[in-house]
């Protein structure tokens, strides 16, 4: 604990344990690229917590030596590590407005889950296209990829598992608050910048068959990211602050009425060269909670989008027929 009585990480100099893998299997045993606990086996050592650690200072000496030189700042952004720009307000205070925005930790269920199975779908620019240009309102206003394709996947999770129409369902997904804060976080800022935000509806509203439908639902979305400010902010990390909640993953599912949309769109994960040259799939090694979507490009460069939707088995089908249907 420091002098305030927080926890931080007493940094011992031990470096990281880093593992070299190899294995006798060809490429065309991991062709359907698809999250799996088999495939996390293969590619993600188990490091239990009592393993040594092995000093890793390979970069060390040559980068402390060039920031003496004076040209570290110019070469690389050094990292920023002053965690205080997101500390807790004196008193913390919750605006009461912020709830109907940013998302608390969710009550999931002890009850046995269904069969989880993840599918990777792909939606092509024309598509992509399509479903923005669905989403615009009579004010001409812009849409982005992620809230068209998130207005799509959520209504089409809402109408394959057959939720009740007075339900209220609710997707959240992460934002970034590093420009939403006041004052900015600096570009170096090394820290969890991250909220999760929500937006809520009527399943009768969400999957409605008018020819606004998607309007509507983009709406909600949009709502929810343009009302991202400084108090949302500050109010979500007090929020954080006053329920101590524990940072590790809960055992559990999310109830059939909450859809989570995290977007890897735009990362240059397709860039990564470790000499055989560029990747031909980049995901999740497993996906074992039903109602996560994952948005990333397609990694053929051609504008489309990947969608690796992870859900029940049993509306698998009828998603990928409602997926599609529009188009």
């Amino acid at each position: 604990m420091d002098g305030n009585g927080r926890a931080e990480i007493d940094c011992t100099g031990q470096g990281a344990l880093f593992v070299v893998a190899r294995s006798d299997l060809t490429i065309d045993d991991f062709r359907s690229f698809l999250p799996s606990p088999e495939l996390r086996t293969l590619f993600v050592p188990r490091v239990e917590d009592h393993s040594p650690s092995v000093l890793c200072a390979v970069q060390r000496v040559p980068l402390l030596a060039d920031v003496a030189m004076g040209g570290g700042s110019a070469a690389l952004e050094l990292p920023f590590h002053d965690r205080t720009l997101l500390r807790a307000r004196s008193p913390p205070f919750v605006h009461p407005d912020a709830f109907s925005v940013f998302s608390p930790q969710l009550k999931l269920s002890v009850e046995p889950s269904e069969t989880v199975v993840t599918q990777a779908f792909v939606v092509s620019k024309d598509q992509v296209t399509a479903l923005k240009r669905a989403c615009v309102g009579g004010d001409g206003g812009r849409v982005s990829t992620f809230c068209a394709l998130s207005a799509h996947v959520w209504r089409c999770v809402c109408v394959a598992r057959r939720l009740p129409p007075d339900a209220t369902t609710r997707l959240t997904f992460p934002a970034s608050v590093r420009r939403s804060i006041r004052p900015p976080l600096p570009p170096g800022y090394c820290g969890n910048g991250i909220i999760w935000l929500g937006a809520a509806g009527k399943v009768r509203d969400v999957t409605s068959s008018e020819s606004e439908d998607l309007v509507f639902v983009a709406g909600q979305i949009n709502s929810a990211v343009r009302r991202m400010d400084d108090e949302l902010v500050r109010s979500a990390i007090d929020y954080f602050e006053l329920t101590e909640i524990n940072s590790k993953p809960a055992p559990g599912r999310m109830p059939e009425t909450e859809l989570r949309v995290i977007s890897w769109l735009g990362m240059p994960v397709y860039d990564v060269d470790f000499g055989g040259g560029k990747p031909l799939a980049m995901l999740r090694a497993v996906s074992e909670r039903a109602g996560f979507v994952y948005l990333m490009d397609s990694g053929k460069g051609d504008g489309g989008v990947r969608v690796l939707m992870c859900t029940e088995a049993a509306i698998l089908n009828d998603f990928q027929r409602l997926l599609y249907a529009r188009f």
